[in-house]
């Protein structure tokens, strides 16, 4: 019996190493092959010494994406196997959902892992085709999203065969923030050039990722627009306004500070502190405590005398349709020209509620009807110009406008209408934000109709009632004239003149007339039962 016994179970092994046998190589798989890798992943501590309205990353999050790359060292002298894969953060843990393994080769003795992470780095890599270049520009977008390009590294050597990985990261930048800023809410960081210069140093502002041979390679490279932007933060603590740039590890002992959209601000030069700035490590230096190595960079004052407008040749340009796209502020407003060639004349902003004006424009005293900039919205005039504006661009201005020339506007208003504040720029302006805006050689014509309801008119070159809001830095060229009169002496009315505002209930910093030769003309020759204010900047306070 126990012999029959024994044939059987010889028999029953026997067919079942053949059927191992033979279903092996219909797997496709190597008998030998080891199990997966595991890994455990940790942040880099937060050290920081100041705080920001950006925060460096603290811990990662469901959905994130790492990269890994791994050289297995094999039992036989010499040899080795690459390997890469993508794991993501998922409520099990770091999970492979790509078609790439990361197995410990059965006959590995140790392992070297390299991990890299960056936010919009979420999918696989085609080997030797790199990732596009991602630029150090950190900003707030849509009230609440951020672009924070924070780059990570994890490197972690001579892990035994079928351990547990443990990846500890690192920041690949160096983190510069300079206290005691501007105003401005934006900054950009550039390398100060040097005309004829033929070594001058450049920025590297941006980082890439390539895969070559399973094995990853990270650099930061020079990117086009040569600069790295940071937004400035207010801390609540001390009230020091502060900005915190994330940048390659180099030499940054001599830079330029600009405000955004390449307009000039400071040149900061010879710091020695600041000539090795190093990996994962922070900066911090003051504008107060550098006042030796401060240089303004100031436009040119002469700028006004070389101002020649390049009006691009349009064929199908609509007043109302460049206002509405700017009120709108979703899409670019694209014009052609006679020849044909499509211009973009207003560019929506990729992140922000901002529309850039990308070239002068002439309305030629058209007419149109005024809109309302919504408090959501910059319309950034980039020193382009507005001309021939025979009416307010805007009705009410909620939101910010700057950088804008307005030149040689005209507006005639013979009757006035039920209309109570005229400006070329603006009616009125209820808590927006008015800066680095040129007005020149326009004048502005009002008529005071017939009434006896007492209305009140606010009446100013550049804004007719400021309820509230910030206007800075204006600056009015040439001839600056408004005119008021009225068509009957027995009206009754209460009138706010001013050369430039009629009336103002909000914050002013920074206003001039710029050449010798300008003047701000303000006739009040207005009649009637009313109570008038005239002033040569502003009507009434």
């Amino acid at each position: 019996m126990n012999k029959k016994i024994g044939i059987i179970y010889s028999m029953l092994l026997l067919v079942l190493c053949s059927c191992h046998n033979e279903l092996a190589p219909l797997s496709g798989r190597d008998i030998r092959e080891g199990v997966p890798v595991q890994f455990t992943v940790e942040c880099p501590q937060y050290d920081m010494q100041t705080t920001r309205s950006i925060t460096d990353k603290r811990e990662f999050k469901t959905g994130d994406v790492i990269h890994v790359s791994a050289v297995f060292k094999l039992d036989k002298e010499g040899e080795s196997e690459k390997q890469y894969a993508t794991l993501t953060l998922t409520e099990e843990g770091w999970v492979n959902e790509t078609d790439f393994p990361m197995n410990w080769p059965w006959n590995a003795v140790n392992a070297t892992f390299t991990a890299y992470y960056l936010e919009k780095w979420n999918g696989p890599i085609t080997d030797n085709t790199p990732l596009k270049p991602v630029v150090l520009d950190r900003f707030v977008y849509q009230t609440t999203e951020e672009n924070n390009p924070d780059p990570l590294k994890a490197e972690v050597a001579d892990v035994k065969n079928g351990h547990a990985v443990h990846l500890k990261f690192r920041h690949l930048c160096t983190r510069l923030t300079i206290e005691d800023i501007g105003d401005e809410e934006e900054y950009w960081l550039k390398y100060k050039t040097f005309l004829g210069e033929e070594n001058s140093q450049v920025l590297l502002n941006a980082c890439q990722l390539t895969l070559q041979d399973n094995t990853l390679k990270f650099e930061f490279v020079h990117e086009e627009s040569d600069k790295v932007s940071a937004q400035v933060f207010t801390n609540e603590e001390n009230g020091k306004r502060t900005v915190t740039f994330h940048l390659a590890p180099d030499n940054y002992s001599t830079f330029m500070l600009r405000r955004r959209n390449d307009y000039p601000y400071i040149t900061i030069s010879q710091v020695d502190k600041l000539n090795k700035l190093e990996a994962n490590k922070e900066y911090v230096i003051s504008l107060e405590n550098l006042t030796g190595n401060i240089h303004p960079d100031d436009s040119d004052d002469e700028w006004w005398n070389d101002r020649d407008p390049e009006i691009p040749d349009y064929k199908d340009f609509k007043i109302q349709d460049f206002l509405n796209a700017l009120q709108q502020c979703e899409q670019d407003y694209i014009c052609n020209t006679k020849k044909g060639d499509p211009i973009t004349v207003l560019k929506k902003d990729e992140y922000r509620k901002e529309m850039h004006l990308m070239t002068d424009v002439d309305f030629e005293y058209g007419t149109f009807q005024s809109v309302e900039l919504p408090n959501t919205v910059t319309f950034d005039g980039g020193g382009k110009s507005i001309l021939g504006v025979a009416h307010p661009l805007f009705s009410t201005l909620y939101g910010t406008v700057k950088e804008l020339d307005i030149e040689n506007a005209k507006i005639d208003s013979k009757d006035s209408g039920i209309k109570t504040e005229w400006g070329i720029l603006a009616r009125e302006c209820d808590g927006g934000i008015i800066s680095n805006v040129n007005l020149i050689n326009s004048e502005l014509k009002v008529t005071i109709p017939q009434t006896t309801n007492d209305p009140a008119y606010n009446i100013g070159a550049l804004i007719g009632w400021v309820k509230s809001g910030n206007i800075s830095n204006i600056q009015l060229v040439d001839n600056i004239s408004v005119t008021v009169d009225s068509q009957d002496e027995n009206s009754y009315y209460i009138l706010s003149v001013g050369g430039v505002i009629g009336q103002f209930n909000g914050t002013l910093m920074k206003m001039s007339n710029l050449t010798g030769g300008s003047v701000i003309h303000v006739t009040n020759s207005s009649q009637g039962h009313s109570t008038r204010y005239t002033g040569g900047v502003i009507g009434h306070l």
